[in-house]
């Protein structure tokens, strides 16, 4: 009887431990907005995070900052950023050539405008004042933001022509300047809830469009942001499609959406194909009757991140997986949030500066807001044994490295490693799966090389790279006997130095001429030098 409580209370610990644990790899939920704080919006330079968020004051709601210099382990002290006697909503903060911008929606001028701010300063020490971009009688709302150096895109929706149809501007950072607006959508119905990103100076835009009683998913994309190309629906074969975000991926394009199919809501993602140009058909990465939505996508070096909310426990939390093949297979779902309230207002980036995720939302019912990171971390393998020296000039021309993790290696999948001239190569191509810890290269070219390795886990994170480097000179290599006639002032030490590049390998030579003592040889004496090949140390 005692053991079968025994066997229960281990049960029940590691039950609770389990609990405790969170989802793998992320640091523990952290209230940094202790109450009145909604809408957040979360940017980055290197190790530093900003936010933007509205506080709610005396039936108000202002714009704040806030910012981290060391990846959220303290927080400096809030900055407001636009207040008075009005309210602003959706905040929205990004950095910019060494510049803080935080973009809103204000209500002072009696309809919503889009207003700008930006500090000048990397922390967002002071900001200037705040700056109208819209200016027309009707209502502009939902902005969203792309960039790249010495621009930013804005787009929003705005009911200026009867209904609402998104509009976009460009700014010059240089000359702080503003294009005049362009109309990007033309339909009766509406054009709402906009997101863009930018590559190679091409935006790529998605939006939720109304047709009918239904709504669908539309992309487009263009150039300079003012000509449009033919927009394409991107939820083909659904009922209904709402709240699009657009993501990069190694593989090219993916948009993520809330799609409806036989009156259920479910997450679907949609992939472009760049060989035949063009989108394929929706794929619903979730498999419940739960309420889901308001998704995005992230792409990291660890593969995609699928992020949703999710009201299945009766409340919201937010939802995610992974998938490492390009989106067609995802692994299971992780709650993210495990709070016992609702979680709204999510914003989330990916840091490529030192491969982490940063996620920002709001704790509706009780006006907090949060903050949580994911420090993809996989231990560093470490070279244990190796044909070459490192930085120490060789003659053999093949490369042989052995490598071991030092660290638990339970949780590790697969290596990526490569060899080549560049000192700060980042390999991806994924060749020795677990426990495979050896590479072999062949017939090197003379020069300067570095071998490149790294580590991937079972759930994505890849361990930071291991740059080993080498030099080889084949003329260095010895492929038969050399006959040396010794010299006035010749030493062993001299003579393994000249023909071995390494002085420390005399004993080599003695060795091989039989001569005892080495401080012996005499001039004219005939020595032969043996062939040398460097062995695995």
């Amino acid at each position: 009887m005692r053991f079968k409580h025994f066997m229960i209370l281990i049960v029940i610990l590691v039950f609770i431990n389990n609990l405790s644990a969170g989802p793998s790899g992320w640091e523990k939920n952290e209230i940094i907005i202790a109450k009145d704080g909604y809408q957040p919006s979360v940017a980055f330079y290197r190790d530093n995070i900003f936010i933007t968020y509205i506080r709610s004051d005396s039936d108000r709601q202002h714009v704040y900052f806030k910012g981290s210099t060391n990846e959220g382990k303290t927080w400096l002290k809030e900055i407001p950023v636009a207040s008075g006697d009005h309210s602003c909503s959706t905040p929205k903060i990004i950095f910019l050539d060494r510049r803080i911008y935080i973009f809103w929606v204000d209500f002072k001028d009696g309809n919503n405008e889009i207003y700008y701010t930006y500090s000048e300063d990397p922390l967002g020490k002071s900001f200037k004042p705040p700056i109208r971009i819209t200016s027309n009688s009707s209502d502009s709302i939902q902005p969203t933001l792309v960039s790249s150096p010495g621009k930013i895109v804005l787009i929003w929706s705005d009911d200026m022509k009867k209904d609402y149809e998104l509009f976009s501007m460009m700014y010059d950072t240089v000359k702080n300047s503003w294009s005049e607006y362009i109309q990007i959508t033309s339909y009766s119905g509406g054009s709402f809830y906009p997101d863009a990103l930018m590559m190679l100076d091409e935006i790529h835009l998605v939006w939720q469009q109304k047709e009918g009683d239904k709504w669908k998913i539309m992309y487009n994309k263009s150039e300079d942001g003012i000509a449009w190309i033919k927009p394409v629906n991107v939820s083909s074969g659904l009922s209904s499609g709402l709240e699009p975000k657009i993501s990069l991926s190694p593989g090219g394009l993916k948009v993520v959406f809330q799609g409806q199919q036989d009156h259920e809501y479910e997450i679907y993602v949609n992939s472009y194909e760049y060989f035949s140009e063009r989108w394929l058909i929706p794929m619903k990465i979730t498999r419940n009757v739960n309420i889901e939505y308001s998704p995005t996508l992230i792409s990291s070096m660890d593969g995609i991140f699928a992020f949703w909310y999710d009201y299945s426990e009766g409340n919201n939390e937010i939802i995610y997986t992974i998938s490492d093949d390009e989106g067609l297979i995802w692994n299971d779902r992780v709650n993210l949030t495990e709070t016992k309230g609702d979680s709204h207002n999510y914003d989330i980036i990916y840091n490529s500066f030192n491969n982490n995720i940063y996620i920002v939302w709001e704790e509706e019912n009780k006006g907090q807001i949060a903050f949580k990171k994911k420090d993809i971390f996989c231990p560093i393998p470490t070279i244990v044994a190796t044909s070459h020296q490192s930085n120490t000039w060789s003659f053999e021309k093949n490369a042989v490295f052995k490598w071991k993790v030092d660290e638990d290696s339970s949780g590790i999948q697969d290596f990526a490693y490569m060899i080549n001239d560049d000192p700060t190569y980042m390999p991806d191509l994924f060749l020795a799966e677990y426990p495979i810890d050896e590479a072999k290269f062949y017939n090197l070219k003379d020069g300067i090389w570095y071998f490149h390795l790294r580590a991937r886990d079972t759930i994505g994170n890849m361990s930071k790279v291991l740059h080993y480097p080498l030099k080889i000179n084949s003329k260095l290599y010895l492929e038969k006997v050399i006959y040396y006639v010794v010299k006035y002032g010749d030493t062993l030490w001299e003579i393994s130095e000249k023909h071995y590049k390494d002085p420390k390998l005399y004993p080599i030579i003695a060795s091989y001429n039989q001569i005892n003592n080495p401080k012996m040889i005499y001039p004219h004496q005939i020595i032969k030098i043996p062939p040398r090949k460097p062995v695995i140390k």
